[in-house]
């Protein structure tokens, strides 16, 4: 039986809405720019060999260099990694809804890149699709047979002077919301997703 567990203060990001006004792409490694242009996400491995993201929309900081990963029997698949060859695909696409709107919006460019880790050889999937109000990602992991998901290495670090809702309750959506500066929010606290961040410009993220 896999067993799963989900740690630290950020842990397993899917999708990261976007609802801001207001950027910078670093100018190396793997960029991936929104539709429209104006959102940019990048992939890349820092000094220590860690696989990092960051994401901008124009001059706006959405996300500051963060880690991506998942510990996976053990090993940390997002350490000591080398980057492959991306695949870039686009998809632009309507179709009926309920709720609030009777009609949703799948507009996207993405990316599927292969990384290695070194030690081990094993080569993963990293999947990502940047939209014009929003990012999400996921790690495709090969293998057969039982599998352990140790840990989640990915985090968000957000901007100094953001401020974030949450609440702790994870069994159900039915919590009290707190507001609290993210730096005063103990390691190791579960949260109930979405959680909404105010960047310090108060542009706000769902995540």
């Amino acid at each position: 039986m896999t067993k799963t567990t989900v740690k630290t203060f950020f842990s397993v990001t899917v999708i990261i809405c976007l609802v801001f006004t207001g950027g910078g792409c670093r100018s190396e490694s793997i960029e991936l720019k929104s539709p429209d242009g104006r959102v940019c996400a990048t992939i890349f491995i820092n000094d220590s060999g860690r696989l990092n993201y960051n994401v901008f929309r124009q001059s706006t900081v959405i996300i500051e260099d963060s880690p991506m990963g998942i510990t996976v029997d053990g090993t940390d698949l997002g350490e000591a990694v080398t980057l492959g060859k991306a695949k870039y695909h686009t998809a632009n696409e309507r179709y009926p809804w309920r709720g609030v709107k009777s009609e949703a919006v799948n507009h996207y460019k993405g990316i599927t890149l292969p990384v290695t880790h070194n030690a081990t050889g094993l080569t993963w999937t990293l999947e990502a699709r940047i939209f014009n109000d929003g990012f999400a990602y996921r790690y495709i992991i090969p293998g057969v047979g039982k599998r352990t998901v140790n840990t989640e290495k990915t985090a968000w670090s957000v901007p100094a002077g953001s401020q974030i809702w949450y609440q702790t309750v994870t069994e159900h959506y039915e919590g009290v919301h707190t507001k609290q500066n993210p730096e005063k929010i103990k390691k190791g606290t579960y949260m109930c997703f979405p959680v909404t961040i105010e960047l310090p410009d108060l542009s706000l993220i769902h995540i």
